[in-house]
């Protein structure tokens, strides 16, 4: 009220000391209002008149959101009958889907594959909310709660259901199709969230459930199919273990034709050699017998000539002794 009004004044007292006439006014003492860091505050009026819009006061004497001033941290002394204070985290947040077997537990998105198998997303959303949003979320959703159920929650689910009838539960095991639905989900979430002012950080799947009877029958196909292939290779196996055998067979029996052919080698050339030995040997018999046949004839005529020489000698020396005589 203004100064010569009765009820609430707008005026805040400060800490301090007042001259004021406690017949004429009642002072309530309350806790100044603080704004914690990583918040900001929005102010809601309680008092004054109802505005054209619901959802906004436009013009300073209306009820509802004030959205021309957001409060940053610190302290406020704020007339908490005038004004509501609601503090508003900002930065970024996350929401999370986690599978559970028991269905009770689950959080997990689940949407039917164009295949009428129902696929379970595992998966977080990070999400980041301005303060310069706050006073429109909380005139159209009320609570952080309601934001995310209504913007995060609802959009991330309508585009499961979507995108999901594009693929079968096959394509959810091939590596590429995986990663194109995630970016699909990605893109298509940040798309539709930024008509609310939710920036959309990041989208991430952390694992994609596939229902167990379809694992079971691509299991048991899998397996046949190995199966197959293992008795084809078990086959060509057997196959070459005798064409192994056949080639170790052949390799002995030509070791032993080779060792054969290596004995007759080995004899014929001991024959030659003991050939060689003999010839060698008869030719060193006659020659020596030749050369024996030398040596005697030498002999003889050595001997002859000696003999001789002797009897010249003995003749002259019998001449000379004669003549000495003489």
């Amino acid at each position: 009220t203004e100064s010569d009004e009765a009820g609430i004044r707008r005026e805040v007292l400060m800490p301090g000391s007042y001259r004021l006439n406690p017949y004429g006014f009642k002072i309530e003492k309350v806790k100044m209002t603080r704004i914690e860091p990583g918040y900001v505050g929005i102010k809601r009026r309680l008092l004054g008149k109802d505005g054209l819009d619901p959802n906004f006061a436009n013009a300073p004497e209306e009820k509802g959101i004030i959205k021309q001033e957001i409060l940053q941290p610190g302290i406020y002394p704020i007339n908490t009958r005038e004004f509501e204070i609601i503090s508003c985290e900002v930065g970024i947040d996350q929401k999370t889907y986690h599978y559970d077997p028991v269905a009770s537990r689950s959080t997990a998105i689940t949407f039917p594959a164009k295949d009428a198998n129902v696929i379970s997303l595992d998966c977080t959303i990070e999400y980041e909310l301005k303060a310069e949003h706050w006073p429109v979320w909380l005139a159209k959703f009320g609570t952080l709660e309601n934001l995310e159920r209504i913007v995060i929650d609802q959009h991330a689910r309508k585009i499961c259901r979507d995108r999901g009838f594009n693929y079968g539960a096959q394509d959810f095991l091939e590596g590429e199709k995986r990663e194109k639905f995630q970016q699909d989900f990605r893109d298509e979430l940040d798309r539709s969230c930024k008509e609310d002012n939710v920036v959309i950080r990041s989208a991430f799947i952390r694992n994609i459930i596939i229902p167990e009877t379809f694992l079971i029958q691509k299991r048991e196909e899998r397996i046949a199919i190995e199966a197959k292939i293992t008795s084809e290779a078990l086959t060509l196996t057997e196959v070459t273990k005798a064409e192994v055998a056949k080639a170790q067979q052949e390799i002995k029996q030509r070791e032993q034709e080779v060792l054969a052919e290596t004995d007759r080698m080995v004899a014929v050339i001991e024959r030659e050699v003991e050939n060689v030995r003999d010839l060698t040997r008869a030719e060193l018999e006659k020659l020596r017998a030749d050369y024996g046949a030398r040596i005697a004839k030498l002999d003889a005529e050595q001997t002859k000539v000696t003999g001789e020489a002797k009897a010249k000698a003995k003749e002259m020396e019998e001449t000379a002794r004669a003549g000495l005589y003489k």
